[in-house]
């Protein structure tokens, strides 16, 4: 009964916690990069390997923030040039 008791009560929290995170999950909005268009064929192990990790999301993404550290690095250096920043 009291083993009864417990379980019935740690399903109610797992329960509120699933619904808690749920909701907050769902307040986050979807990827801006996803409505982007990525033309790498995935052939052969590729599609296996996406299968399980969203690989041509994951290239957009690493490939935008290269870029955006790259741009950082390219203003930092013609502001340097022009005596702008030290």
């Amino acid at each position: 009964m009291l083993a009864n008791s417990l379980t019935v009560i740690a399903n109610w929290l797992i329960d509120a916690i699933h619904f808690i995170i749920g909701g907050a999950l769902e307040i986050l909005p979807d990827s801006p990069f996803l409505a982007m268009n990525n033309n790498i064929a995935w052939d052969g192990f590729g599609r296996y390997l996406g299968y399980f990790f969203d690989i041509p999301t994951m290239t957009l993404h690493f490939s935008l923030f290269v870029t955006a550290i790259g741009s950082y690095y390219v203003v930092r250096a013609i502001l340097r040039w022009l005596k702008a920043i030290q």
